[in-house]
């Protein structure tokens, strides 16, 4: 059985209430609305119980690009993003060529910050591994040069 519920579920903890410096908005109401399902020994998701009904407004649809299930950086978008960086061509630059190229910020499918969090992280992918083997063959090196001093 699985259970998904509205991003408004639930109420904040008062109790665990923090003073900040800044003012945070509060995304919960309470909302009741969920879809239970079923997953049968064969694996086919059936729907067991459901409630619709929201106690909020919903995202409006010029906006509905920028909710965080709803982006993802492609694997073309950043292997396009990469290359146009290797050759010089400065992120934001790139952006706006994307943007222009698709027909504007909703169809590009994720934002700057998106992008700019997807091309570092698969730089440290690249990156991962290799580094330490990098400095363990450079130590061997250099105690292999200082042996031979010797």
């Amino acid at each position: 059985m699985k259970r998904f519920l509205c991003s408004c579920e639930g109420v904040k903890d008062e109790k665990r209430k923090r003073t900040r410096s800044y003012a945070r908005l509060d995304t919960r109401t309470g909302c009741t609305a969920f879809v239970q399902f079923s997953i049968g020994k064969d694996g086919v998701w059936t729907v067991v119980n459901h409630n619709m009904i929201h106690n909020h407004v919903m995202v409006p649809l010029n906006k509905r690009h920028l909710i965080r299930s709803q982006r993802k950086v492609s694997k073309e978008a950043l292997y396009f993003m990469s290359t146009l960086k290797a050759s010089g061509v400065k992120v934001s630059d790139t952006l706006r060529v994307l943007r222009k190229e698709v027909g504007g910020s909703p169809m590009v499918g994720f934002t700057a910050s998106d992008a700019y969090n997807a091309l570092s992280r698969a730089k440290a992918n690249k990156l991962e591994g290799h580094d330490c083997h990098q400095l363990i063959k450079y130590f061997a090196q250099r105690n292999s040069s200082e042996e031979e001093r010797l």
